[in-house]
């Protein structure tokens, strides 16, 4: 005799589980705020465009013309999102099982299985978008040493302040590897608040730091060097390479460097990597933009090999503006400036990193209704994530074929309300 209804009784029901799991095992969805989704229709097709954030600076004075007077020439640029990460899953289930052998426990495993999956697809998407677009980097200096005390959040909760990067409570989410969460969680078994060493020892719960609310990631990315080193003096391949902002209103923040002094046909970089150059300095986020004592750390966006001359074009970010509200460097780099690669050739780092839920801008499409009555099909959203379920029944072999699929867009919009901490 058949049972009762079960998990697969229905699309709307898959969905709904299906969601309700995925929400609650997701930790880097939960650090960003899910947007865009209802501006995406019919005749605006997969893609928007997203106006960047601007800067002012002010002047001093009644005197807008006078020599410490300044009018703001506003220049407000915006970045393309798109939908273009699709990811399905699917299983078949026999209409025999389905009726008499399959336990509901066991059903509900196979749709937790194929969350878990997709789960992982999106979280490590996002991620590693995130790593390779991000070029503050704490601690350029000493790469291999992640944040193992109290102490180094607090120096990266005063790098943000540095950069005006907004805070408040939950404002900045430190996404962490298990093992920095785990040697963060031992250094709180020691302090003095009770409440706080009783959740470290019992649960190994972290909580909120210097202004951190520490989440751990299984999915925290892991980034490896390229072959950087060796017989390469990799330098600066002429001077006043610096960018104005008008040239690059409809970008997030990047431009071509071009590069010399690696060995030919061999030196490799792989997006994500990070260098400084000599001479050219951090600057302050707030209006004033005041250079600092700290060389500016920057991303290599895409892998690139040494040309058959040893030199390298190669796409970074930020893009290297030194005047005005927008600036981002203290000066261009001179002609034959040493570059300074982070880390050493072929190490691997896992990239922790400290976000404001602006930073990044995500969109989750929906798909049209199935033409054909032999597929069931449904979308639930949830909390700004959509999925679909589609169910079909094949008659050769009397099974059920379900799918899910999840369809979305992401963008680093504000790389810099990111920053990294690296480790091993």
């Amino acid at each position: 005799m058949a049972t009762g209804p079960n998990i697969f009784s229905t699309t709307d029901y898959i969905g709904n589980t299906a969601l309700a799991l995925i929400m609650t095992d997701s930790t880097i969805l939960k650090c960003i705020k899910i947007r865009h989704n209802n501006t995406f229709n019919n005749e605006r097709g997969d893609s928007i465009r997203i106006p960047k954030s601007i800067y002012m600076q002010s002047g001093e004075g009644a005197d807008l013309d006078a020599p410490a007077g300044f009018r703001n020439d506003i220049e407000q640029g915006s970045v393309r999102l798109t939908l273009n990460r699709h990811r399905h899953i699917s299983f078949t289930i026999s209409r025999r099982e389905l009726a008499h052998n399959v336990r509901e426990e066991y059903l509900r495993g196979y749709v937790e299985t194929a969350c878990e999956t997709l789960l992982d697809d999106v979280e490590t998407d996002i991620a590693t978008t995130m790593y390779q677009n991000t070029y503050s980097l704490v601690n350029p200096l000493t790469p291999s040493v992640g944040p193992v005390t109290v102490g180094n959040v607090s120096d990266l909760d005063i790098f943000q302040d540095e950069m005006s990067i907004p805070s408040g409570y939950m404002k900045r989410k430190f996404i962490v590897s298990p093992r920095v969460s785990g040697n963060l969680g031992s250094a709180l078994t020691t302090v003095f608040v009770t409440s706080i060493a009783k959740n470290a020892i019992q649960a190994a719960y972290v909580g909120e730091i210097s202004g951190q609310s520490i989440m751990k990631s299984i999915r925290t990315p892991i980034h490896t060097n390229g072959l950087h080193a060796g017989a390469a003096t990799p330098l600066i391949n002429g001077a006043a390479q610096d960018v104005m902002l008008s040239a690059h209103l409809d970008e997030v923040s990047n431009q071509t460097l071009l590069t010399s002094g690696w060995t030919a046909g061999v030196s490799t970089i792989t997006a994500g990597s990070s260098f400084t150059i000599d001479g050219v300095f951090r600057v302050l986020g707030k209006a004033s933009k005041t250079p600092t004592s700290d060389l500016q750390t920057f991303v290599v966006l895409s892998d690139i090999t040494a040309d058959g001359a040893g030199e390298m074009a190669i796409s970074i970010s930020p893009a290297m503006i030194v005047s005005g509200p927008n600036r981002t460097v203290s000066a261009a780099p001179a002609d034959l400036a040493p570059m300074n690669m982070v880390g050493v050739e072929n190490e691997v780092l896992v990239q922790n990193m400290s976000m404001h839920e602006n930073a990044v801008s995500i969109a989750f499409g929906k798909f049209s209704d199935p033409t054909s009555k032999a597929v069931n099909s449904s979308t639930k959203s949830y909390k700004g994530l959509n999925l679909t379920v589609s169910k079909t029944s094949t008659f050769s072999n009397m099974a059920e074929e379900y799918r899910l699929d999840i369809l979305w867009g992401v963008l680093v919009q504000n790389p810099h309300f990111i920053v990294r901490y690296s480790g091993t």
